[in-house]
């Protein structure tokens, strides 16, 4: 697969004898993907980064890289830097950066940014952005599954073990909680880098939900055969799910709204 062709203004692609990209080559691409103007990451800076996931050396310079953008005082490029790992642990090698952020949470931290004279309204969007990765992370560290990424096909195997499966329900509930918290106006939705990340949110939204939908229809279908405290926490969780699917088909009208 071709990465992309490279213009004289591109970053190069420095290898070593081994062929490994360079750390300067993804220091470069990073901050080339986080640059400051309000537009979303260039593919040409996004495909060698994701491709980088697959080798654990390139995996930690590509991180590094992120850690210094991720703490930047500039809205968008912490902003863009949180769409760079959303992309990895959504198209990169799987599980290797979700894992990795998953014992890594301080990532999350962006302290400094917090700090800065931004608008409450750019402030709370890169908050609750924030929140949502991490709260995937966090949640994988949990359970040791992406929904994202392996969608329904685990929640199966986890119905063996009722209370296993109870775990697995209330960390997608988590998520899609978390997610969708992420609102953005139709004024928002009229700037392409908002709308990017929006778009990613709502892909998350329809893979997490189809697990959530099948892993509530799965215990309640053994609901008689659960134990006294397992149906009891099934039927909070259900009352919850009731609530959750009413604000995510909201969410997802405002998706369909924009096209």
């Amino acid at each position: 697969r071709d990465l992309c062709v490279l213009t004289s203004n591109e970053p190069t692609r420095n290898t070593s004898r081994t062929g490994q990209v360079s750390m300067t080559t993804y220091f470069k691409l990073v901050k080339g993907a986080t640059k400051i103007k309000m537009a979303p990451p260039k593919q040409k800076y996004i495909d060698p980064i994701l491709l980088g996931t697959s080798d654990s050396s390139e995996f930690m310079e590509i991180m590094k890289a992120l850690e210094s953008r991720i703490s930047d005082t500039a809205w968008t490029i912490v902003y863009k830097s949180l769409i760079v790992i959303h992309l990895m642990m959504r198209d990169g090698d799987r599980d290797v950066t979700i894992k990795y952020l998953s014992h890594h949470l301080e990532f999350f931290q962006l302290r400094d940014v917090f700090h800065s004279k931004l608008s409450s309204g750019d402030l709370q969007a890169l908050k609750r952005y924030n929140e949502y990765l991490k709260c995937r992370c966090e949640e994988f560290g949990k359970i040791g599954k992406d929904y994202v990424r392996d969608g329904n096909s685990n929640l199966k195997s986890a119905t063996k073990n009722p209370s296993r499966a109870l775990n697995h329900v209330e960390s997608l509930e988590l998520q899609i909680t978390a997610l969708i918290k992420n609102r953005y106006s139709q004024y928002d939705l009229n700037n392409d880098l908002l709308m990017f990340a929006f778009k990613l949110l709502v892909q998350d939204l329809l893979v997490l939900y189809n697990s959530l939908n099948e892993g509530i229809i799965t215990l309640l279908e053994g609901f008689f055969e659960l134990t006294h405290k397992d149906a009891e926490r099934t039927l909070e969780l259900y009352k919850r799910f009731v609530e959750l699917t009413e604000n995510v088909v909201k969410y997802l009208k405002a998706g369909k709204a924009v096209g």
